[in-house]
Parts: structure tokens; C-alpha cells; sequence
């Protein structure tokens, strides 16, 4: 790599091959679309979708949470969160009952049922994880979701506006 082909990335002084990093870019893309294949296919044998597995895990992870809020942790628009919750409760995972504070909010519980599936959907999530992590020590595995983070938090500030303070960087 000659340094004519290297740009500045950031405000640091890293330096980086463009083409290097249209690898990256479809580097991540291809481990997206590979995890979200295996969780539909997978989370399909238990009656989920892909796009309620994230909201059940939320749920069950937040007892009590608003849809309010859990639209903002998932940073998903208040309209697919009530479509999504609407489905979780037609098909009995989860309860919602009025907020006794301000009773524009639904509270969020999960059920019976949808505790049953949690399980499932953890072993599902292990066997990603150890699929994709295969020949990785732990050491490799920490500084590779440390180096992510600080992408997804480049990405959800810079390229998909003012990023809110979710839950859990409280």
C-alpha cells in the first residue's frame, strides 16, 4: 500500500486503504446477512421471526419496560413497535398493561409462554455466536467486539444523525 492510496480516517492519525475498507464495509454486511439467515431460519422452528426475537429478548431482559422506551432501546420507530407488540400478543408471549404514572404508556411483560421460548433463543444466539467466533481466542474476541463497538458508535452518531442515550449507556 503506497501512501498516495492512503486517506486519513477520523480525527486520529490512522491511516487506511479505501479498498481496504470497502472490504470492511462488506465484511460486516456479509456477517449481518449470515446471522440474520441463521437466526430466521432457526428462530422460524419456533414460531419467531426476526423481527420479533429482539423485542421479546428486550422484554423478557426489561420486565415492565414501555413500548416507549423499548422503541428507543431498539431504535425502531414507534409504529413497528406496535405492530411487533400486537403480534407478541396475539400470539401470548407477551402482556402489556397501562402505566400508572402516565397512562398514554403500555407496560411490557413477558409471559409463561414467552419465557419458555427464552431457552431456545439463548442457545440459538450461543451457537451464532461460537459459529462465527470459531478459532478465535478470548483475547481476539473482546478486542474485536471492543473495535465494533466503537464502529456501531461512529455509525449511529455520524451517519444516522444525533445518537440518543439508550438505557443502557445510563
Amino acid at each position: 500500500m503506497n501512501n498516495n492510496s492512503r486517506q486519513a480516517i477520523g480525527s486520529g492519525d490512522f491511516m487506511a486503504d479505501s479498498d481496504y475498507m470497502k472490504e470492511l464495509t462488506l465484511d460486516i454486511y456479509i456477517i449481518s446477512r449470515c446471522t440474520h439467515n441463521y437466526y430466521a431460519r432457526e428462530l422460524k422452528k419456533i414460531g419467531l421471526t426476526m423481527g420479533q426475537f429482539p423485542f421479546l429478548m428486550a422484554v423478557f431482559q426489561h420486565d415492565g419496560i414501555s413500548q416507549e422506551k423499548l422503541s428507543a432501546r431498539l431504535m425502531i420507530s414507534k409504529s413497528t413497535t406496535a405492530v411487533i407488540i400486537q403480534q407478541l400478543l396475539n400470539m401470548e408471549l407477551v402482556s402489556r398493561e397501562v402505566d400508572s404514572v402516565d397512562r398514554r404508556n403500555y407496560n411490557l411483560h413477558i409471559t409463561d409462554k414467552g419465557l419458555a421460548l427464552i431457552p431456545l433463543i439463548e442457545e440459538t444466539v450461543h451457537r451464532c455466536h461460537q459459529i462465527i467466533t470459531d478459532g478465535l481466542s478470548s483475547t481476539e474476541i473482546r478486542r474485536l467486539t471492543d473495535l465494533n463497538r466503537k464502529v456501531r458508535n461512529n455509525a449511529e452518531t455520524s451517519l444516522r444523525g444525533k445518537r440518543k442515550k439508550r438505557l443502557s449507556d445510563e
